[in-house]
């Protein structure tokens, strides 16, 4: 077990590290960093050194999604998970996930003690006590016994900087790829727009109509939006919108690609500019190279970057969702729909996605709220599901006539259920734009709670 430990974890949870840290036998204290992506890149750049402890309270995304992408990274010695009140689903997640501990600070004597009982996901971990230094920037937890030394400050890192390089899935995805080397986290840097990435292993589940969707919606809210279509070869997101074709991206890179990007682009509907595909699929090959400058490009350039993608992982979609601030997965329940998923989360999990950036979007769902076909995927865990109902005969009839821009003049549930997914995305990003429709989208997704009462009213009432 390391002595060298690394603390992330929201104000809250700060209670909890005295015995927590004691019980993990930090013998050399704790080093606290507020942000999860500076977590991720101080251990790549010395991989080996650090042991690190994940616990509550973190803003837009959850302890147990953090700890598995580090466990993932493989960077660290030991990764534990702070959780009062972890139940055995929680444990056997963070188990499978390849966490190494699960701490119930609940379960924990008081901090000094000897010996004390933790519930690990292996059996590596050998239990005892040591002292804990107060964390970088706050003060020692209330149980905590006399500091010991702090860990070494990290050397400081430049803004967006790694080591770590993107994949080519050119090169074979086989048993020996555990820790691929990876783009960082998006850096949220002022300036850059959220990169949002629609994914699916196979065809006809309604990506690009929700990609169209998602672009009006944000363009409703004020935002300048690009849609990106990079089913290079027969993506049709350009007929949602009435368009006869794409914006060539096999002309555009040809032309200067990236450094000409403020004159590219077709007008899709008001605030929304299409990029994509290429009108000569053979030429889709020559756009691949280009895409993380594209999409680079597309975020300093727009308020919103939303992606759609072919069916397969093509080099160019391996750029995309390594990039992206969140992958969103879509399914629709149908036949095959939990096997095209596993292979989807899976793959974007060994090309070095983390696991906090992947979500699944159930298209097509019930108005009930049901979810139908979730099952537990690589990747996936502890994913948010996100779901967006389905649309009718009137929705489909909207999206064959190019007429997408329409869908929230009608009020359609479809848009209010792609509404309220886009801005609970935004939110986890921090990046909910200030306006009322999206505050009114952002609410609509938190359950409404009802009395015992309230739904014999009902009953009568029908």
């Amino acid at each position: 077990m390391s002595d060298k430990w690394l603390v992330c974890c929201g104000e809250e949870a700060r209670a909890d590290l005295g015995p927590t840290l004691v019980a993990l036998g930090a013998t050399n204290g704790a080093e606290f960093v507020r942000n999860p992506d500076d977590l991720r890149r101080i251990a790549s750049q010395d991989p080996g050194r650090y042991s690190a402890a994940v616990g509550a309270g973190l803003e837009g995304v959850s302890a147990v999604n953090l700890a598995a992408a580090l466990a993932h990274d493989g960077d660290f010695l030991q990764v534990a998970l702070i959780e009062r009140g972890a139940s055995g689903s929680l444990r056997s997640r963070a188990a499978r996930a390849g966490i190494d501990v699960v701490v119930d600070p609940g379960d924990l004597p008081a901090a000094g003690a000897r010996e004390v009982p933790i519930v690990a996901t292996t059996d590596a971990l050998p239990l005892g006590a040591g002292g804990v230094s107060a964390p970088t920037g706050g003060t020692a937890a209330a149980d905590a016994p006399d500091a010991g030394p702090s860990a070494p400050e990290p050397a400081p890192l430049a803004k967006g900087a790694s080591s770590k390089k993107p994949l080519s899935v050119d090169k074979p995805l086989d048993g020996a790829c555990r820790q691929p080397h990876v783009l960082p986290t998006p850096p949220q840097v002022k300036g850059r727009a959220p990169v949002i990435v629609l994914c699916s292993g196979r065809g006809g589940v309604g990506k690009t109509c929700l990609v169209a969707a998602l672009a009006v919606a944000a363009a409703g809210w004020g935002l300048k939006v690009c849609a990106l279509d990079l089913d290079l070869s027969c993506g049709n997101l350009f007929s949602c919108f009435g368009l006869p074709d794409g914006y060539d991206l096999a002309r555009f890179v040809a032309e200067g690609g990236a450094t000409a990007f403020e004159r590219a682009g077709a007008a899709a509907c008001e605030h929304v500019r299409l990029l994509g595909p290429c009108s000569r699929p053979e030429l889709s090959e020559n756009v691949m190279p280009a895409v993380e400058g594209l999409i680079c490009a597309a975020s300093s350039a727009s308020d919103l970057v939303v992606v759609d993608t072919s069916t397969t992982f093509t080099d160019g979609v391996a750029q995309a969702v390594q990039l992206a601030d969140r992958v969103l997965i879509v399914s629709d329940g149908g036949p095959g729909s939990a096997a095209a998923t596993a292979r989807t989360s899976g793959l974007a999990v060994r090309l070095g996605v983390a696991r906090t950036r992947l979500a699944r979007l159930e298209n097509h769902a019930s108005p009930r709220g049901r979810v139908a076909g979730v099952g537990i995927e690589t990747g996936l865990e502890a994913a948010r599901t996100f779901s967006v109902v389905e649309g009718g005969d009137e929705a489909r009839e909207l999206f064959a006539a190019g007429r997408a821009s329409e869908l929230f003049e009608l009020g359609l549930p479809l848009a209010d259920s792609a509404a309220s997914v886009l801005a609970q995305v935004m939110a986890e990003l921090g990046r909910l734009p200030d306006c009322d429709a999206a505050r009114h989208a952002l609410e609509a997704a938190s359950p409404r709670k009802r009395s015992f009462f309230g739904r014999k009213r009902e009953v009568r009432s029908a």
